[in-house]
């Protein structure tokens, strides 16, 4: 899935999909899925695992060589935004990593048929 968020005032597109959390687990070495399904999750999200993950999806959605990605490039994406833009949209974010693992109801058909013209 790819979305466009602003953060604080600049629009930062996301994108997410299957290599994500492979992507997070090589670049800072923690299990994603681990550190969501712990039951503080919501603080951890909010301190830690929010810009991390942020950083993976706005680097996929750049088309990034995620392979050769470093520490400082991770210090220096951090730095175009004050301090809890991205705790603040922490949920939007998450969001786009689970989008596709979230089953979206269908909206209930009004009526039955077509209606006639």
């Amino acid at each position: 899935m790819t979305k466009e968020i602003m953060i604080g005032d600049k629009p930062i597109t996301f994108t997410s999909n299957g290599a994500t959390p492979l992507y997070y687990r090589n670049f800072f070495r923690k299990d994603l899925l681990k550190e969501i399904n712990t039951d503080n999750v919501e603080m951890e999200l909010a301190t830690e695992n929010i810009p991390e993950l942020a950083f993976i999806m706005a680097k996929q959605a750049d088309k990034a060589n995620m392979l050769n990605l470093e520490m400082k490039h991770y210090f220096e994406w951090l730095e175009q935004f004050n301090p809890l833009d991205l705790t603040m949209m922490g949920k939007e974010i998450f969001m786009v990593y689970v989008a596709d693992s979230v089953p979206i109801e269908e909206p209930k058909k009004k009526g039955k048929g077509r209606a006639k013209e």
